[in-house]
């Protein structure tokens, strides 16, 4: 039976995106998935049929532990014979597309969710989108996850990127699971004090500068809302954002919620046709259109 490896970064991004993909095709092959299992070995998602190794990866630059998490995928990879790597996440897609390629994995496949070096400038511009060409320089196949960061890759020349999934996607949208829930709806409002009538704007995501919180939310305060606007923050707060808006925005801070993580996007995602989701995320965007039956833009 030959061998697959799955690697990425961290158990929410295997529960959210990939845990399908690895599910159907621990049926034909034979699956390995590497990932930071510390805080959550997802032992529940696939009942023993899928192997998990823990790898201590780290989002941000740790040049020695990303040493080491090279050197342990490359051992695995070497003595498991595998016959594809698959990776998303900027680190992980570095290590594990480099790994494949030190281990001779015949197919080496990365897709690009996102660009961590747009929102930066200068040296650690270049640096951080130097390693996403080098993604591209190692792997066999690329895909993107939308069509617009398919162009924004070629037009970059980071990478000739070869497909994207249908519309875009990484995962598909399961259609049972996102769409229109008036109770649902009801019910994060009362949640969050947001009246019925309230314009709902929605960002679903790390709470980081990566993702752009920082230019929504300049964004939102300083387009003279009114009361009858309020913005919902679904995700992992990882740089003080409520804390900034607090202290710098004390004027619209009663109109900005705070829901932390979130295990069910589906109910979050429900508030008002004019909600928002990051670039970051086209699936996001997706599952919101199938939910609420409009076009994002």
């Amino acid at each position: 039976m030959k061998k697959i490896a799955f690697s990425m970064t961290v158990p929410s991004a295997l529960r959210a995106f990939m845990a399908d993909h690895v599910r159907a095709l621990s049926k034909q092959y034979d699956v390995t998935v590497f990932c930071n299992f510390s805080d959550d070995d997802c032992a529940d998602l696939f009942d023993g049929s899928v192997k998990l190794v823990h790898v201590p990866f780290e989002r941000k630059i740790c040049p020695l532990r990303d040493l080491k998490c090279l050197f342990l995928i490359v051992s695995h990879l070497r003595k498991g014979g595998f016959s594809c790597v698959h990776s998303v996440m900027p680190k992980t897609g570095l290590l594990a597309m480099s790994a494949g390629w030190l281990a001779r994995v015949p197919v080496r496949i990365h897709m690009y969710t996102g660009q961590v070096w747009v929102t930066r400038a200068g040296v650690w511009r270049t640096v951080l989108k130097s390693m996403d060409k080098l993604i591209a320089y190692f792997a066999t196949d690329i895909y993107a996850d939308s069509p617009s960061q398919r162009d924004f890759l070629i037009s970059e020349k980071v990478a000739k990127v070869g497909s994207v999934l249908g519309d875009g996607s990484v995962n598909g949208v399961d259609c049972e699971k996102f769409k229109p829930d008036a109770a649902a709806r009801k019910a994060v409002r009362e949640q969050f004090n947001i009246p019925a009538g309230a314009v709902a704007l929605g960002f679903m995501g790390r709470l980081n500068r990566d993702k752009g919180i920082n230019d929504l939310v300049e964004a939102f305060t300083s387009s003279h809302v009114t009361q009858q606007v309020h913005l919902l923050l679904v995700g992992p707060d990882e740089e003080d954002i409520e804390e900034m808006i607090r202290e710098r925005f004390p004027e619209v801070a009663q109109q900005v919620h705070f829901a932390g993580y979130t295990s069910d996007p589906a109910r979050s995602s429900c508030l008002d046709p004019n909600s928002l989701f990051p670039p970051a995320l086209p699936g996001a965007f997706m599952d919101l259109r199938s939910r609420l039956g409009v076009a994002h833009h």
